[in-house]
């Protein structure tokens, strides 16, 4: 199912206008797969999204140190 969804928001072309709304989405998809290296692929490393990506598979002392680094810069 989240493979499914991940698949679906693959197809829209990155200069669409709705690719960066659906990178997060995808992204998340991917996490909850299992696919945690290919969503942070899709999130800049140390950003915002790649914490809420790790926060979301449980990992939330990582996720929210990410946050809060990102904050800071």
């Amino acid at each position: 199912r989240w493979l499914d969804a991940a698949h679906a928001w693959s197809r829209i072309p990155s200069d669409h206008s709705l690719a960066g709304v659906t990178r997060p989405w995808r992204a998340l998809a991917l996490a909850k797969a299992g696919r945690l290296d290919e969503a942070l692929t899709l999130a800049p490393e140390g950003s915002h999204l790649a914490g809420e990506l790790h926060c979301a598979l449980g990992r939330l002392d990582e996720g929210l140190a990410i946050m809060a680094n990102d904050r800071s810069d």
